[in-house]
């Protein structure tokens, strides 16, 4: 059965399986016990099934064999277990709360740990014989052993009733570790999967972020989440196999994703400040001269895509040169301000995966509260290199906009709509309604004399910035950034680096280093420019039908 399936069968289960322990043993702790050991071997069982006929039978037979164990183990564990541990560590030797707590250490320990403490306590079987069962030296079951006794005794050696502040503290910490955002950087799978596949569960997103900054193993994962170390092995051993974690000296695993924290929001004031400061800079030296320069603009009406057989242009719907600003300083500043080529440094952090991709994981961590600066990234539609459709669209997404553009094809049908193919007839309902719905063409006034290209018979036409110039040409429009915002760019990276490297551990520094790179081309400084050219007057309030298509560009080949 595939794991997925297994996961979701378990949790369905989980409070069936609870009623059954606690109608069984009318005590909270050992009802506890007995569900975590009744879940353990319904998983593991699930996991060996193709498939089970009657489900709820399957689950209850596992359930009352794990519960006989249950019983008969107890007393078994008096008599065998106790007497080889370290008698001074406990009050009460009889005490059935105290079976319940060894039995509770026991299923911390690792399951090399665990299988050795089964063989020479329950099977009686001697060092000599474990050792040729697991294929170990004589020593290394005897330093096992060892192990597993003083881990159990460290358990002992704590309070087993934590005060209500410390737990309290402890849960607040996992819930809050919520990755609410997945990404890879670099070669994808073939299969298009990304990181949310392997992190689909709370626990697993808490392994990964519980062995992020220091690295730990499976033993003290288990105790960190209070369950059995079998249920942390298993998810441990799935995110080893596909990149996520990796396998250190010592037994000990340490997460290979780049993990952002945005829960201190003093800091992240503090960054938003210092990026207001740069780009009130930025929009001196350099962005308040773009508003200057003189524009191919196609101002006449034409047929419908005449302006591929013409001049290379820019069109703007309605010649409006506000809605063509807001997203030729976003594309300009994009492309302009790329000061170093980080892209080989990326390479060498990026991870060869089981599902064929290259690339290096990224996720953040939030506690639900996102400022308006963390919502931006920057988008290339699916680029048509084929004769049909020769076009590629950027497009920038942040607080400004209220696109809900979900279907890249949309743009295919704009772009038959420019060449006159798509007409208000029955056969291009379909077609039409997603055009509308994106606003990516609107309707003008019947009173209004049209001004606009790229518009039909019937006063629709074309709601985005659109131009025949190819990236590298309509970059070579506007001048080069200086020397000076060069050297004011890398001042401005470095100190973003000494601001947010603390913030990360040492394995993944190196990688922040890179990434706080360019920040001067980032979405959150462009953001702050445009709120900066706004406050100055130079970019005026956006139209709403123009709050859909802003910050987008289409570029068109000629055939």
């Amino acid at each position: 059965m595939e794991k997925a399936i297994a996961d979701k069968i378990i949790t369905d289960y989980m409070k069936k399986i609870y009623g059954f322990a606690l109608s069984k043993t009318m005590d909270i702790e050992k009802a506890e016990e007995l569900s975590s050991d009744i879940i353990f071997e319904v998983y593991t069982a699930l996991l060996k099934k193709d498939y089970i006929a009657n489900l709820d039978g399957y689950v209850f037979r596992i359930a009352s064999n794990v519960y006989s164990h249950f019983v008969n183990e107890q007393i078994r564990l008096k008599q065998e277990l106790l007497q080889d541990t370290d008698k001074t560590t406990y009050d009460d030797y009889d005490n059935d709360d105290t079976v319940a707590r060894l039995r509770k250490e026991i299923s911390y320990l690792s399951k090399l740990q665990r299988e050795i403490v089964v063989m020479h306590y329950f099977q009686k079987l001697k060092l000599v014989d474990i050792a040729k069962k697991l294929n170990l030296t004589h020593e290394a079951v005897r330093w096992h052993l060892f192990e597993a006794r003083n881990q159990i005794k460290d358990g002992f050696g704590t309070s087993n009733t934590p005060d209500k502040e410390s737990l309290h503290q402890k849960q607040e910490n996992i819930n809050l570790i919520n990755l609410d955002r997945f990404s890879m950087k670099g070669i994808l799978s073939p299969f298009e999967i990304d990181l949310s596949l392997y992190l689909q569960t709370t626990f697993s997103q808490n392994i990964v972020y519980s062995a992020y900054h220091q690295a730990k193993t499976t033993t003290e994962l288990a105790k960190e989440f209070n369950v059995a170390a079998a249920f942390v092995e298993d998810e441990v051993s799935h995110l080893v196999e596909n990149g996520l974690i990796n396998k250190m000296p010592g037994n000990k695993y340490l997460t290979n994703i780049y993990i952002t924290d945005t829960r201190d929001k003093t800091q992240e004031k503090r960054i938003d400040e210092l990026f207001a400061q740069y780009a009130e800079i930025l929009c001196e030296k350099y962005v308040q001269n773009l508003f200057e320069l003189p524009l191919p603009l196609c101002r006449e009406r034409l047929q419908p895509f005449r302006i591929i057989d013409t001049a290379k242009m820019i069109y703007t719907p309605q010649n409006d040169i506000n809605f063509l600003m807001w997203s030729l300083v976003n594309f300009v500043c994009y492309q302009k301000l790329n000061i170093v080529d980080r892209e080989n440094d990326l390479i060498k952090h990026q991870v060869k995966r089981k599902d064929g991709g290259d690339n290096i994981a990224f996720a953040s961590v939030s506690n639900g509260v996102v400022t308006k600066y963390e919502t931006n990234f920057d988008i290339i539609s699916i680029s048509f290199v084929n004769s049909v459709y020769p076009y590629k669209v950027w497009c920038f997404n942040s607080y400004f906009d209220k696109r809900d553009i979900n279907d890249s094809n949309v743009f295919a049908t704009l772009y038959d709509f420019m060449m006159g193919k798509i007409t208000k007839e029955p056969q291009n309902v379909d077609k039409y309604i997603k055009l509308i719905d994106s606003e990516l063409i609107v309707s003008s006034d019947s009173n209004e004399a049209p001004s606009s290209d790229w518009q039909n018979k019937d006063n629709d036409y074309a709601n985005a910035v659109i131009t025949t110039y190819s990236e590298k040409d309509l970059i070579d429009l506007f001048p080069p950034i200086t020397e000076e915002i060069k050297m004011i760019g890398n001042d401005f990276d470095k100190m973003m680096f000494k601001m947010n490297k603390k913030n990360f551990p040492k394995h993944k520094q190196d990688l922040c280093r890179i990434k706080n790179t360019n920040c001067l081309r980032s979405g959150k400084m462009r953001i702050h420019i445009i709120e900066n050219l706004f406050k100055k007057g130079l970019l005026k309030p956006l139209k709403e039908n123009h709050k859909k298509t802003v910050n987008m560009i289409m570029f068109i080949q000629k055939k």
